[in-house]
């Protein structure tokens, strides 16, 4: 029986000296442990030319027994596990290579979709665009059509009155008194908001202010929507030019106190042209422009307030040329824009 037991034990060495660095048999992947208590555990030396570590300690036969092992198949490199894995991997790839060109041709078919719908979106947005722009197009000749109707209307209606007014200052220019020039001339009033002021010997006028340099010729007091007031025509020569001036002054009236102080309405300074009224040379005045009028807007107190208008509406050249003078008589006039008493 004793050379048995050396022939195991000198196995069991060879074993250890031939496999020193493997491991345990694995159930699942995982190592098996020893058995702790183990008692017949045998140290041995393993051989230099094996390369392994020293002290490997390998169980005793009961130990051996004991210990929980996993089956052959199950080995982490049996050839057969190996090929199955293989054999999956390679599938799978397989697989991935199948589908590719459908994911891929899937992609390009909802990107190409989508475009569609892009084209067709952008499509419509241009055709509403384009219909938007046609049918503004067509309001806006609307509008202008019947902004021109309307300033026909306007003129034909303007021409009108002035031609009325025009015929009306001739009958009165016909039958009117000759005064001298230096008495101040009265002034027709037609509505309520427009005076009219006639300058008889004009000519006369304009020699004596190449001569003094200035003339004005004012008009007698007047009411004009409530205010009392009076026009004043000036003549001044100056270098090779004589030019005609038209100025407003209000001057303390019996209706002051039921009128709106400093004076806010807008007014038209005018010279008139006897026959066309085409030609009518119009300045408007302004409540913005108090800083050069001064003291004009403000309510009167003994006497008439400054006078502010316009210095050079006409030169005496485009006076005679254009026709301005009927029977050497000048016309000018003030007309407010805007009713201006105090209401309660």
């Amino acid at each position: 029986m004793l050379p048995v037991h050396i022939t195991v034990i000198a196995t069991l060495g060879l074993v250890g000296a031939m496999f020193p660095c493997c491991v345990p048999a694995t159930s699942y992947g995982r190592q098996q442990p020893y058995a702790a208590n183990s008692t017949a555990h045998l140290n041995l030396r393993s051989s230099p030319s094996a390369g392994c570590h020293f002290n490997r300690s390998i169980p005793s036969s009961e130990a051996y027994n004991n210990a929980p092992m996993s089956s052959p198949s199950s080995a982490t490199h049996h050839p057969k596990v190996t090929n199955k894995r293989s054999r999956r991997s390679d599938e799978s790839v397989q697989r991935r290579m199948i589908m590719s060109p459908h994911l891929l041709t899937n992609a390009v078919l909802e990107i190409t979709d989508a475009i569609k719908t892009l084209s067709g979106n952008v499509q419509r947005l241009s055709e509403a665009f384009h219909e938007h722009k046609e049918d503004t197009a067509e309001r806006l000749r609307k509008i202008e059509a019947a902004q021109g109707r309307l300033d026909e209307r306007i003129t034909e209606a303007s021409t009108s009155m002035m031609s009325e007014f025009h015929s009306t200052t001739e009958n009165i220019m016909d039958n009117a008194e000759k005064h001298p020039i230096d008495i101040p001339l009265n002034v027709e009033s037609y509505g309520y908001r427009r005076a009219f002021f006639h300058v008889e010997n004009f000519t006369q006028l304009m020699e004596k202010a190449m001569v003094s340099g200035e003339e004005a010729v004012i008009s007698k007091l007047f009411v004009i929507n409530g205010y009392t007031a009076k026009i004043c025509l000036t003549v001044r020569h100056y270098g090779d030019k004589t030019w005609i001036g038209v100025m407003a002054e209000f001057c303390p009236g019996s209706m002051d106190s039921f009128l709106q102080w400093p004076f806010r309405a807008g007014h038209i300074l005018s010279v008139f042209h006897p026959k066309n009224p085409r030609k009518d040379v119009h300045r408007e005045l302004h409540t913005s422009q108090v800083h050069i009028c001064g003291d004009y807007f403000m309510t009167p107190k003994s006497r008439c307030n400054r006078g502010c208008g316009f210095s050079e509406i006409l030169s005496r050249d485009s006076i005679e040329e254009g026709g301005y003078l009927y029977r050497d008589t000048i016309t000018v006039g003030i007309t407010l824009r805007s009713e201006t008493i105090k209401v309660g």
